[in-house]
């Protein structure tokens, strides 16, 4: 019945959700007379962060009498930790599963204010009678008839198993199957100190809903899965959210036998918990997506709701599990508007949180597919899509060695046919917009490679090119002065798909500056006629091996580097260390001696950037395949001059050798 694999699987999930799954089996074991996983439960300790994690290992500890080294576990939540729902993807939330909304409703329920609403659930329930009648009976003969007019579940035959164990005060979930397989509820002895209506919302209705559909679909799925999890309590939801809506138009309902029954007290628990559920949606936005402490929510949330009552337990109870509070609303909303419940309770369909494809028939209809209708003028384009786009994701700095979260500019295009009157340009920038799904890129020609594939898949295109830029930047060593610098630096990746062809091309966008040869020739000339001038018979050519380079005009510009194969291509450190062989690269951080030194290579060796264009290339073109392309350019501002200076080259890597393939194989 325990799935210690499942568990396992969630330790790369980071955060809380193993832990909270290793309690959740403990208890199940421990129910069940089963061994508990040990081993199992010190690897979960050594993978789990959050407050979560810290509260499901100690009441394990408590369960199991096992000692964990629990002070280990940090609270501090790592980047990585997984998302059950992705919050980011939590746009427009319907204003009827906002705290709000049904804070409204129990101000009316209750003819209260904000400023007296706790007072007034408290004297509503003040004298509510304690629960009465076999816990088991009320299930079978009440509560399953009841849930059965509101879900597509059958009660059948089987009975249901109820234990009365203290260790229920441990948990947050009461629901399981026993040895058997049959749906079981745990209770305390003194019913966790409910009131009647509380303990017929939370029990009678809520849990169950859970056992009714264990009864049913007992292999549906795993309680431990967090997904499976929300969908069986969107479906518990649902049960309440109808029942209240059978308050709200006097239907008749069935009392339980020996069972106080107050309708009014009933629909106070129904609301606040519902109120409950909806604050956990604004706390996973606010602490786990937009990083707010969970004593400054709740501070907050405090002051705007006037609810002062005992229900924010959750927030410590599910830190480190984001986007499980917000699947309570979310999975509501979804479950309560879904054609298909029957196939959603059988695990057959996956619940959708996000109403994704819950699209209007408008939307999905061909009458609206402008795109793809047929031109007026059938002419095929060779490109079309969109440039100076936007994106971000988690890319390894190949001079660094590390991943940084960098922005990228994005071009990407398909080809059109003539039978096709325009692309569905949305998909494009969605493919764009997911790429930080993916934890972390290992190279920019991946990502690039990635998006072609995926958009001409996505538009049914025979081509695709995707173009990136990144601006990254080399850390370098002044060893003269002894200081540490940095080199600003783009990153290219472009990918162009044909067919099933991929042509990969990556490339280095550089600051540089040289100097120009003429000015440095004819000044050098012109210091050797002063000095002959000047020194007569004392000169000798020999004084002019001492003499510095002399004043020239500095031109500093972008040098700019392609390499496209497709085959293997040369990593961006090597493509890097060839280009500084042969170019000046300027330094963000220069202390005297540094810049005397950069200034006096460039003038030692004066560039046209017609020389830079070639050396590059050539230096370039040494260390790649024969078939490779290499493109280099240059753009250099001329300082005296109010126009720069450009040059550009695409040659072949083979014919910029001096030596040919045949002759290296000799």
């Amino acid at each position: 019945m325990r799935n210690s694999g499942a568990i396992e699987e969630l330790l790369s999930w980071k955060g809380g959700w193993a832990a909270r799954a290793l309690f959740d089996d403990a208890v199940g074991r421990h129910i069940n007379n089963e061994r508990q996983d040990v081993e199992l439960a010190k690897i979960v300790v050594e993978n789990s962060s959050g407050i979560s994690a810290v509260r499901n290992l100690e009441n394990y500890s408590r369960l199991t009498g096992l000692e964990l080294n629990i002070s280990q576990v940090p609270q501090i939540l790592p980047a990585n930790v997984k998302q059950v729902i992705n919050l980011a993807g939590i746009r427009n939330i319907p204003y009827e599963i906002t705290a709000d909304f049904w804070l409204e409703r129990l101000c009316d329920h209750l003819n209260a204010n904000r400023a007296n609403l706790t007072d007034k659930i408290n004297q509503s329930l003040i004298n509510d009678e304690f629960p009465a009648g076999d816990p088991r009976s009320l299930i079978e003969f009440w509560s399953f008839p009841v849930i059965s007019d509101i879900l597509p579940l059958s009660k059948k035959q089987t009975e249901i198993s109820y234990v009365e164990d203290e260790i229920a005060r441990l948990c947050w979930k009461r629901w399981y199957l026993d040895a058997e397989e049959r749906p079981l509820l745990l209770e305390t002895t003194d019913r966790t100190d409910l009131k009647g209506s509380q303990w017929l919302v939370w029990r009678l209705l809520h849990d169950a809903t859970h056992l009714l559909h264990l009864q049913n679909f007992p292999t549906a799925g795993c309680a431990l899965n967090p997904i499976w999890l929300l969908t069986l309590e969107s479906a518990a939801m649902t049960s309440e959210r109808e029942f209240l809506n059978l308050i709200d138009c006097q239907s008749e309902i069935p009392q339980p036998i020996s069972y106080p029954f107050n309708l009014f007290n009933i629909k106070t628990v129904l609301l606040t918990g519902l109120i409950e559920r909806a604050l956990r949606l604004d706390y996973d936005l606010a602490v786990h997506l937009n990083g707010q402490s969970i004593d400054s929510w709740i501070r907050q949330t405090k002051r705007k709701t006037g609810l002062t009552l005992d229900c924010y337990s959750f927030a410590y109870e599910f830190h480190g599990l984001p986007g499980f509070c917000a699947g309570y609303m979310l999975g509501l909303n979804s479950f309560r508007i879904e054609k298909d419940k029957l196939s959603i309770l059988r695990g057959v369909k996956a619940l959708d949180f996000l109403n994704m494809e819950s699209n209007d028939e408008l939307s999905s209809s061909p009458l609206t597919d402008i795109p793809a209708k047929i031109p007026q003028h059938p002419i095929y384009i060779q490109k079309v899509g969109s440039s100076d786009a936007t994106c971000f994701f988690n890319l390894l700095n190949p001079f660094t060695n590390r991943y940084d979260h960098v922005e990228a500019k994005a071009c990407v295009t398909v080809d059109l046919s003539p039978n096709q009157r325009g692309i569905h340009m949305s998909r494009l920038q969605e493919v764009l917009n997911n790429l930080d799904v993916q934890d972390e890129w290992n190279s920019l020609g991946d990502v690039a490679d990635f998006v072609a594939a995926k958009v001409k898949e996505l538009q049914g295109s025979g081509k695709s090119e995707v173009s990136l830029t990144v601006n990254s930047y080399v850390e370098t060593f002044n060893s003269r002065s002894g200081t540490r610098s940095k080199q600003p630096i783009s990153i290219v990746a472009d990918s162009t798909l044909c067919g099933s062809k991929m042509l990969h091309t990556i490339g280095l966008n550089i600051k540089v500056m040289t100097a120009c040869p003429c000015t440095i020739k004819y000044s050098r000339l012109k210091a050797e006629r002063n000095l002959k001038q000047s020194l007569g018979d004392n000169f000798y050519d020999s004084i002019m091996q001492g003499v510095p380079p002399t004043f020239t005009h500095s031109q500093r510009g972008n040098l700019s580097v392609k390499v496209s194969s497709e085959n293997d291509l040369i990593s961006l450190r090597h493509l890097y260390l060839q280009i500084s062989k042969v170019a000046h690269l300027v330094e963000s951080v220069l202390k005297r001696p540094d810049e005397h030194s950069l200034v006096h290579q460039s003038h030692t060796k004066p560039q046209f950037c017609e020389d830079l264009c070639r050396e590059v290339s050539i230096s370039v073109a040494s260390e790649i395949n024969a078939d490779d392309l290499v493109e280099v350019s240059v753009e250099l501002d001329e300082s005296i001059h109010p126009h720069k200076a450009f040059a550009k080259l695409t040659i072949k890597a083979s014919e910029a050798w001096y030596t040919h393939s045949s002759d290296e194989n000799d």
